[in-house]
Parts: C-alpha cells; sequence; structure tokens
C-alpha cells in the first residue's frame, strides 16, 4: 500500500452535486484560505466539542490557533459540559497524527489481495466512481441493494440518512442499529414508550441500582455523582457480572451469570410483590399488565433464582428490599445486556423493577428530560421533518427491508435497519454495494465473516480517520474524513437548550481555520467561517422552538 500519510490536500467540495448523490445540491468551498504571511502568524481562538465517548456528550474544547495551527486546548468553560478528560485533551493528537488519511485513496489490486495497492486519487476522480457505480447498481439491481452505514462519530447521521432515502434505499444501518445502543433503546421504548438510561441521584435519591455498567468509566460526571450520593446516606445496589469499581462502591453487589439477568429481576419483584413494596397506587395508574408479570415471576422464588442465576437468595431478598427505600433512581448499561441471547428482554426486565416502584419521572428518581420539541436527541440531532420520518415509516418501506423476518418487533419499531445479516445477504445478492461512514467490522462477533461479505461486493467505499487493514483492506475506495476542529458541526443539547460551536466574537482573525498537514495544506476548520449570529439563527431555523 503507497503511504497515504503527509500530503497536503487541496480545497474541496464536501457535498459536490454528482446526480442523485448529491446530500445538498452543490456548494460553495467550505474552507477559506490564509492569504499573506500576516495571517499566517495571526493568533486567534475558537472553539468546538470533542467527538469521543460515542460522540454523546459533546464535551466544549477552547482552542488556541497561531494561523492555520492548533497550538493548544483547554476547557471550553461557558460549555455546560466543560470538563475535558484524557480523550478530550487527546484530540490535538489525534489532529496531527502522521497518519491520518488526507486524500482519498483508491484500490490497484484485486480484492483478497494481501496488499490492496490503494494510490491517491483527486476528489473529482473519487466522486464519479461512487456517482457511476452507484448508479449502475441501482438501474441493475434496485435502490435497497445499496447499504448505506454510519458507524463513529456520530455527525454524519443526518445527511446520511437523508441521502439514503433520496437515493431511494430503505437499508439504512448504524453502530446502534448492529450492535450497539439501540438494542437497550429499543427495550426502553417497549418498557416506557421513550428512551432512557436513567438518571444521576439528587438530594432526595435514597436509593440507586446500577444496571450492567460501570459508572465509574462513564462520562459526564456519573461516577462523582454517585460517590456524593453514596456519602448521604443513599444506598447503592450493582447488578454485574464483573467485580467493577461501581460493585466495590455498592452496598450490595448482585453478580448473575451471564445472560441470567432477566430471571433476577423476576425474583426481586415477586418479592417486591410478595412483600407489597411496590407502588400500588402508581401501578393502578401508570402500568398496563402488571397481573400477567405477578403471575409469570411467582415461580422465582428465591431459592429458584439463587439456582438460575447463581446470586445468593438472601442477597435477591436484601437488594429488593433495599431498592425499595426509595426514592430511587437508576443507571442502565447503552448496550452490555443486549449483547447477550435474550438481550433485550433482560434489560426490559430490570427496567420492570423501578417502574413498579413508581420511580419513573418522580422527585428523587429517574426524570423524562424535555428536550427541545420534535428533537431526537439519540438520532444526534436530526428532526424527523429532516429525514422525512413518514417515508421510512410508510409501509411500502418497511415491507422491503430485509431484516422484516429476521427481527420483526425492532423492524416494526426502528427506522435504522438491523445489518447482521449481512453476509447472508450478500451470499444471496440481495446487497450488491456498501457505504459507509466510520465504519469497523470490529463491531461485529466474528468480524472476519463481515470482511469477507465486504469482499464480495460489486462496490464498496467508506470515509474515515485512519486506514483499517480489517476494515478497509477489500474497499474499492478510501475517503479522508474531517476532525471535529474542521468540519461544520450540529446543534448539541447539552441541558434543555441548544448550543452550537461558534468562533471568538472578538477574534481577529477573518477565518477560522486549522493546518493538519503540510504548510501547503488548506484543510480548514468550517465551523467558524460562520458569524456567530449566522450560526445562531441556523439553530433557530432548525428547532422552532428550542425550549419548552
Amino acid at each position: 500500500m503507497n503511504d497515504p500519510h503527509g500530503l497536503a490536500l487541496n480545497r474541496r467540495d464536501l457535498l459536490k452535486s454528482i446526480g442523485t448523490l448529491s446530500v445538498a445540491g452543490s456548494t460553495a468551498s467550505m474552507f477559506v484560505p490564509i492569504a499573506g504571511a500576516a495571517e499566517a502568524t495571526r493568533e486567534w481562538t475558537g472553539y468546538s466539542i470533542c467527538d469521543h465517548c460515542n460522540h454523546v456528550p459533546s464535551c466544549g474544547i477552547k482552542f488556541h490557533a497561531r494561523g492555520n495551527v492548533i497550538e493548544s486546548i483547554e476547557n471550553w468553560k461557558e460549555n455546560p459540559r466543560h470538563i475535558l478528560c484524557s480523550k478530550g485533551l487527546a484530540t490535538l493528537q489525534r489532529l496531527y497524527n502522521p497518519n491520518r488519511l488526507l486524500h482519498p485513496m483508491k484500490r490497484t489490486n484485486p480484492k483478497g489481495s494481501e496488499d490492496p495497492g490503494f494510490v491517491r486519487c483527486s476528489w473529482e476522480e473519487a466522486y464519479r466512481m461512487i456517482a457511476e457505480n452507484l448508479l449502475r447498481i441501482r438501474k441493475q439491481y434496485g435502490a435497497d441493494s445499496v447499504m448505506f452505514y454510519a458507524g463513529d462519530p456520530k455527525e454524519p447521521r443526518p445527511p446520511i440518512i437523508r441521502l439514503a432515502r433520496h437515493f431511494g434505499s430503505v437499508h439504512w444501518a448504524n453502530e446502534s442499529s448492529a450492535a450497539c445502543r439501540a438494542g437497550c433503546m429499543q427495550a426502553e421504548q417497549l418498557t416506557w414508550g421513550r428512551p432512557s438510561t436513567g438518571a444521576m441521584p439528587t438530594e432526595k435519591t435514597r436509593s440507586f441500582m446500577i444496571m450492567a455498567t460501570n459508572v465509574w468509566a462513564q462520562p459526564l460526571g456519573w461516577w462523582e455523582s454517585l460517590v456524593k450520593a453514596k456519602a448521604r446516606g443513599c444506598k447503592i445496589i450493582t447488578v454485574d457480572t464483573r467485580r467493577t469499581k461501581a460493585a466495590e462502591l455498592a452496598d450490595i453487589h448482585l453478580a448473575p451469570r451471564v445472560g441470567t439477568d432477566s430471571a433476577l429481576a423476576m425474583g426481586m419483584i415477586r418479592v417486591l410483590i410478595k412483600e407489597g413494596l411496590y407502588n400500588r397506587e402508581f401501578v393502578e395508574k401508570w402500568c398496563h399488565g402488571f397481573e400477567e408479570l405477578a403471575a409469570y415471576c411467582e415461580t422465582f422464588t428465591p431459592e429458584k433464582t439463587e439456582e438460575i442465576t447463581g446470586v445468593p437468595a438472601a442477597d435477591i431478598v436484601a437488594a429488593a428490599r433495599m431498592y425499595a427505600e426509595g426514592p430511587g433512581s437508576f443507571s442502565l448499561t447503552t448496550q452490555s445486556l443486549t449483547h447477550n441471547l435474550n438481550g433485550v428482554n433482560n434489560a426490559r426486565a430490570l427496567l420492570l423493577i423501578p417502574s413498579i416502584l413508581g420511580y419513573m419521572d418522580a422527585p428523587g428518581g429517574a426524570m423524562f428530560p424535555t428536550n427541545p420539541k420534535g428533537q431526537q436527541t439519540y438520532g444526534f440531532g436530526i428532526h424527523t421533518s429532516f429525514y422525512d420520518g413518514k417515508w421510512w415509516n410508510a409501509k411500502e418501506q418497511k415491507d422491503r427491508r430485509l431484516d422484516k423476518d429476521f427481527v420483526p418487533v425492532w423492524h416494526h419499531m426502528m427506522v435504522p435497519f438491523s445489518p447482521n445479516l449481512l453476509p447472508e445477504w450478500v451470499k444471496e445478492g440481495k446487497i450488491r454495494a456498501f457505504c459507509g461512514w466510520g465504519f469497523n467490522v470490529m463491531i461485529w462477533p466474528q468480524p472476519e465473516e463481515y470482511a469477507k461479505a465486504i469482499s464480495k461486493l460489486e462496490f464498496a467505499f467508506a470515509t474515515d480517520y485512519f486506514y483499517r487493514k480489517e476494515s478497509h483492506r477489500d474497499l474499492d475506495l478510501i475517503l479522508p474524513a474531517a476532525m471535529n476542529f474542521e468540519r461544520y458541526a450540529p446543534p448539541c443539547l447539552p441541558s434543555r437548550r441548544s448550543s452550537a460551536r461558534r468562533t471568538n466574537p472578538t477574534s481577529t482573525s477573518p477565518a477560522s481555520s486549522v493546518r493538519t498537514a503540510s504548510p501547503a495544506s488548506t484543510r480548514r476548520r468550517a465551523s467558524s467561517s460562520s458569524s456567530p449570529r449566522s450560526r445562531r439563527s441556523t439553530v433557530s431555523r432548525v428547532f422552532p422552538s428550542t425550549r419548552r
């Protein structure tokens, strides 16, 4: 493979209009060149967000640049999430990493070769390759034979789902619909009708359950809030097969055998019902199917539950009683439970515990946030009007999806399809092309099977920060991605208000621009080329109501 590093990247149009592949039509360049030696040494300040931690916290970054080079970064104090961890501080190392992809690369050797023979090509050639192949495949096999996929970071999701919709393919997927967050999200929606992984303890919280997650490693201050809550006298129960820092913090650690969380939950629920510890008023007003639940968990005696889960019967009873001393809250894993057999129902079963105790949307419990009206935070800033939700949820489109019989409940509820039978669908000729952003084949178990499937496609490309052999070796084309200091950013929702990246209004620099390669490079940080006023007006246009 030819050296893909260290070469300057010329100006380019990110959303170039090429037939039906255009996301937003033909656009002018986002990048503003620095003019003259004076501007090359001018000092200025800019703002961005960190896209690590699965891109969810969006912690604020303030950076200081000289000309076209960022020299230092620090906390963006005005941002509600303003304390950077080591990951946030490492974004500067990533920006100037010599192994970054800086220009499009096309393969020259046959697929399956140990050396793909990637060589540099122009953006014009890369766009032409994509357009010609996707249009050919759509004409020959139909739009649904092309799969669109967004991994991490999540920022590209809105335009990619819009691209898939207007290309005409129902096969849009992301890392959440493959193996990450959305399985637990489905459990939450089946339980309450909306997503929620719980809430940090407040002054009123008296009990807290950690559900299959190590909050010690979570961002956003979860660990600090639990340590403070414990000091106030809040009782903590941790459900985790592992002995984690969160388990060590707990008053009671329940360690069920892998995949038996639902049995543990049923055992605890039986104790709550038998001893009259559940919230009868809340259940009668808000819960459906309680009688069926009570009948189902009747066989899960403490002794039977111990036999299934390995958790001592006395601990099961003690944990149920302790958690009932609320008001109580919880923290549900975003993914680990749903990586096991019976995964979604494992999560649903645990969520039934705070539900029958009346801890949902109650003081001291897990409050449902009130985000801007119409905003879908789990879609990373997308609004249904942007991606045409009616089209995706129409029966005509739903009936065409390949996951219809594979995961029928998922198929009914979710817009992204489940791509987990990709090897079979490629073998059957149902998927012929792959378009990926932040794609990593290692997200799947048996990744070699998925890599083999990718190699059998008629055409495949991906966009990424770095070349990853396991994922990219058998692609036809690899495109470089702009990093968080270089691209337009979507609004983020750190609280009930929307916020967006901006530049320092007092900056003397006419354009915020960041050098990522050689001095001749003209890669630029685009978000700050708009004035703060125009940036705010963009937010107000996208979200007609930013508070409610």
